[in-house]
């Protein structure tokens, strides 16, 4: 799948991503009070399960069983405070929301990069050239010695996949597949 970069959310009409910048910046307040909440009472990194919508004005597709992973959250909750905070400026309108502004969506792709990683789906907007909002696959096998045919993971259609395949044999005659991609024909 081809990264996201900035230039792609230059493409989307400025009221979808306004409005979807405005919506991933209160996720985006609501995880960080999580994640401060948290630390204050304990100490624990326990995925934790959240209601979240995303509007279908302002993006494609929709999250899966969305889930907070505090781990992640950990590593990135300084970073994501800093852009919240750089941020504010254009959400509270003290600087206009421009998809002609490079530092406004580098901000707002930063954010949005930030939001995927912590909830481990992706969030794409309405008219943007990726696969639609949802689950990201993450698989892992691991195999001793292989004998007849084994795959990873099976896809129909896109997604968003990270697989890892560790075998110590392959037998002669096996066949292991990381990854196997089936299109549907319209």
């Amino acid at each position: 799948m081809e990264p996201v970069t900035t230039i792609s959310l230059a493409s989307v009409a400025a009221v979808t991503v306004s409005e979807g910048i405005k919506f991933l910046y209160a996720q985006a307040g609501e995880l960080l009070k999580r994640w401060w909440d948290k630390n204050d009472t304990q100490n624990s990194t326990e995925p934790e399960r959240i209601n979240l919508e995303l509007p279908e004005k302002a993006f494609d597709g929709r999250l899966h069983d969305p889930v907070v992973h505090y781990d992640v959250l950990r590593v990135t909750a300084d970073e994501l405070e800093t852009t919240y905070g750089w941020l504010a400026p254009y959400i509270n309108g003290a600087r206009r929301m421009e998809t002609g502004d490079a530092k406004y969506l580098a901000l707002a792709d930063q954010l949005r990069t930030m939001l995927e990683a912590v909830l481990e789906q992706t969030i794409t907007f309405k008219g943007e050239q990726r696969a639609p909002s949802g689950t990201r696959i993450d698989a892992t096998m691991k195999i001793g010695t292989l004998r007849g045919e084994a795959t990873n993971v099976d896809l129909e259609g896109a997604g968003d996949v990270r697989s890892n395949v560790d075998a110590m044999t392959v037998e002669e005659g096996g066949k292991l597949t990381n990854v196997r991609v089936r299109t549907s024909k319209p």
